[in-house]
């Protein structure tokens, strides 16, 4: 006993002095590598990606193994004897090195390809020639010499983009395969800032340095040698904490030294904050440990959920839909009348499922089913929800709630569910 207490004493010491109010985790759990953001105690993001395997969005040059008429495609070998599927939609602006292209891909050819998805069990992985590059406030594409302008912007924000880019592509180089940056709703926040001025500076300095990795693909890295990978994306979870976590939080904790050296030199480069990330090395606890990352994630794969009033959620997710279903459980309040005691668990609850939907990863059609109200209660909950996604960076839209107390969600897939990432299996 006395033991455990001095490990309990020294656990909390550790805490204490290791504690910020905004903190990004990326530590490894279950073999997978973990990156959450912890507001207080509390996980407010996460996301699971494999630490190794994937070649998504990597750019091979590769050699036309075997062309098949018959459906339009193509097998491309790359290194290690791996073949890639290339069907014929996926043939944009292509890039052949032994010869010039004449509308023609023969047998034996060599090309540059880039992986589009990964293989999965017995199939191939599936490439295209058409090159892309994915930032923040941009995407490079090859293919086409016409710049793409996000759906989301308003007349003005599409304006003052598109006399931006005709400033700036007098600037961009003449390259062997003609390309165009997309411009991405990012891009507005720039717009928004309180500055006299808008900040375009982070948007040109993306453009820049995909242009020139292109540049540097389609003069000097094609000379390498057959089947080598020319290029590698950043790792998902850098792609993550970059686009889903930007700038929210005071400091980022690495257990992981390939990790940290990798943010290192991204910091160098002013992609990121140097004094904001931290190298964990205590060898009394491990990090994992530390910030109790095994029952916060036991919460978050539980089908039931407490709530600090004392009710709960229970969470069903099934192929076609995800039902969340708010309960009163274990909910004292004997000084609040029924309407009121309802009305606190549901907003309660409502904040929670959204958290959970966010943790959880769950896209698809939503429905929670709330504890019947009073119809002026329903529409103070509705517009409640609906301010709480317009701040999610996942699109999710509010529909509406049904004579039954049933409130409809969708929410936009990007990732794979939380469930699928560790273990593979859907829902």
């Amino acid at each position: 006993m006395l033991i455990k207490a001095y490990a309990d004493q020294e656990k909390e010491s550790l805490q204490k002095s290791s504690y910020k109010e905004n903190q990004v985790l990326i530590t490894t759990y279950q073999g997978k590598r973990l990156i959450t953001r912890l507001v207080g105690n509390s996980m407010e993001d996460l996301m699971v990606f494999p630490t190794n395997g994937s070649m998504l969005g990597t750019i091979h040059i590769g050699r036309i193994q075997k062309v098949s008429k018959t459906i339009d495609s193509f097998f491309v070998e790359i290194a290690d004897k791996r073949v890639c599927f290339l069907p014929g939609r996926n043939i944009i602006a292509p890039v052949l090195l032994n010869r010039e292209y004449d509308g023609r891909l023969l047998e034996g050819d060599i090309i540059l390809i880039q992986i589009e998805r990964d293989a999965v069990k017995t199939k191939d992985a599936v490439c295209t020639t058409k090159l892309t590059f994915n930032g923040k406030y941009v995407i490079l594409t090859t293919g086409s010499n016409k710049p793409g302008f996000s759906k989301k912007y308003t007349a003005d924000q599409r304006g003052y983009f598109v006399a931006w880019h005709k400033d700036i592509a007098d600037t961009l180089p003449t390259l062997c395969v003609p390309f165009a940056p997309i411009y991405r709703t990012e891009c507005a926040e720039l717009l928004t800032a309180k500055k006299s001025e808008p900040e375009i500076d982070p948007l040109e300095q993306e453009l820049t340095f995909f242009v020139n990795t292109l540049q540097t693909i389609v003069t000097k890295e094609i000379h390498k040698s057959l089947y080598s990978c020319i290029y590698a994306p950043d790792p998902d979870y850098y792609l993550f904490l970059r686009e889903s976590l930007s700038g929210g939080y005071e400091e980022i904790v690495i257990d992981d030294e390939n990790v940290y050296s990798f943010l290192h030199e991204k910091a160098q480069t002013g992609l990121l904050a140097d004094d904001k990330i931290r190298f964990y090395q205590d060898e009394r606890i491990g990090m994992s440990a530390l910030y109790g990352i095994q029952s916060k994630m036991d919460e978050v794969l539980s089908k039931s959920v407490w709530l600090k009033s004392g009710g709960n959620l229970v969470i069903e997710p099934t192929e076609a839909l995800t039902v969340i279903d708010v309960n009163t459980g274990r909910f004292s309040a004997k000084h609040l009348g029924t309407d009121q005691t309802y009305w606190k668990i549901n907003l309660e609850a409502a904040k929670e499922a959204l958290r959970q939907i966010r943790l959880r990863n769950i896209s698809g059609m939503i429905l929670i089913d709330f504890i019947n109200m009073k119809k002026a209660d329903e529409g103070r909950l509705l517009k409640t929800v609906r301010e709480l996604c317009e701040k999610e960076k996942v699109s999710t839209e509010v529909y509406d709630i049904t004579k039954l107390g049933i409130m409809e969600l969708t929410r936009k897939k990007i990732y794979k569910t939380l469930k699928e990432s560790l273990t593979g299996e859907t829902n």
